[in-house]
């Protein structure tokens, strides 16, 4: 991928962007099924934008917020297809930040 278009388009690091092509509608209407969306592996701090994480299954994208809680921060995940979940911070490995997107077709 040429470095220009990521620095500059994408603003994502050169060194650790990586394309995933959605399998879902998780992100809807902003990201959907087909979507190839490019992912920052530098970018993991939830701040209520939409990232590439590891539910214990399988790859899965959302909308990722830190807030608090008595027992601590906690991750707050939202997608467009179920009800927000809180998952402690440190249980969920988060891949990365969405930084864009290619639609195909």
């Amino acid at each position: 991928m040429p470095t220009d278009l990521l620095k500059t388009t994408v603003k994502s690091s050169e060194e650790n962007t990586f394309v995933i092509e959605l399998k879902n509608n998780a992100l809807s209407p902003e990201y959907v099924y087909g979507d190839r969306v490019y992912v920052d592996g530098n970018d993991c701090k939830p701040d209520g934008s939409a990232f590439a994480y590891w539910d214990g299954v399988g790859l899965a994208f959302g909308l990722l917020h830190v807030v608090p809680s008595k027992d601590g921060p906690m991750i707050r995940v939202t997608t467009s297809n179920a009800e927000p979940v809180l998952i402690g911070i440190g249980v969920m490995p988060i891949l990365g930040k969405i930084k864009g997107q290619m639609r195909l077709g």
